[in-house]
């Protein structure tokens, strides 16, 4: 019983966090970096949508400040830092996977707001 408890403890205090800053280091491929103010833009937009919006609408609200490359990328990390929600549209098109829709969070706003 003894031995099973510090294999669990280790597993939590240890493995959990090297897998999580692992995992976050990763949302970038090699070589590509992150568009400077990308993640601002998408605040922005998504704040002044006031409606859910998916991934090339966002783009398309940017005036290209947001591109293909990184776009779900940045979405990821917003959603990760709970600034942005997500959810599965209802009705996918027809012969067409889910869309996946996003929209601000309250702290996103919050968050919106501070930022010069």
């Amino acid at each position: 019983m003894t031995t099973a408890f510090i294999i669990a403890a280790f597993a939590i205090a240890v493995l959990v966090p090297l897998v999580d800053s692992y995992n976050k280091s990763r949302r970038t491929r090699p070589g590509e970096k992150p568009e400077p103010g990308a993640e601002q833009k998408i605040l922005e937009v998504l704040n002044s949508s006031g409606t859910p919006m998916i991934g090339p609408d966002i783009m398309n609200a940017s005036n290209g400040e947001v591109t293909r490359t990184n776009v779900y990328v940045q979405l990821a990390t917003l959603e990760d830092d709970e600034l942005v929600h997500s959810r599965y549209t209802d009705d996918p098109p027809i012969g067409g996977a889910r869309r996946r829709e996003y929209s601000i969070t309250s702290r996103g706003r919050f968050e919106l707001k501070r930022k010069p």
